[in-house]
């Protein structure tokens, strides 16, 4: 057996009388865990009381983050085909449509051209806006 045994295992090992630690590989035992931990490791000092090898540190990667919305579509392998483009659809240019006329904005507050009642800043009302309490 590798590794550490099964419960089916371990019952079959508890009916034949035997001990199951003699069937367990020996790096998962509590000896061999201690015995891997046994020395100990010593703290560094900080980096100003390094001593230096004279070998060039190695230098950082360059990162360039990009401008805009990341790409969502996945990087192909160079052996792949590219993916196949969508027929975009162009817009059908009917020459006997008939384009609406535009008309001029007349006020109904004042009669004015250019405006509507809403956007009105002549403060002359209409006759049937006046209301009269007498």
């Amino acid at each position: 057996m590798t590794g550490i045994p099964c419960v089916h295992a371990i019952r079959a090992i508890y009916c034949q009388g035997l001990n199951p630690e003699d069937f367990t590989h020996p790096c998962y035992k509590v000896s061999t865990c201690k015995t891997a931990y046994d020395s100990c490791i010593m703290p560094m000092n900080g980096r100003s009381e390094w001593t230096p090898t004279g070998i060039i540190p190695p230098l950082y990667p360059k990162t360039v983050r990009s401008i805009g919305r990341p790409p969502n579509a996945r990087r192909r392998e160079p052996d792949e085909l590219p993916p196949k483009r969508k027929m975009t659809a162009k817009p059908i240019i009917n020459r006997f449509r008939v384009k609406r006329q535009q008309k001029t904005i007349k006020c109904s507050k004042c009669g004015l051209t250019g405006h509507n009642k809403k956007l009105c800043c002549n403060l002359i009302p209409l006759a049937n806006e006046v209301k009269q309490y007498f």
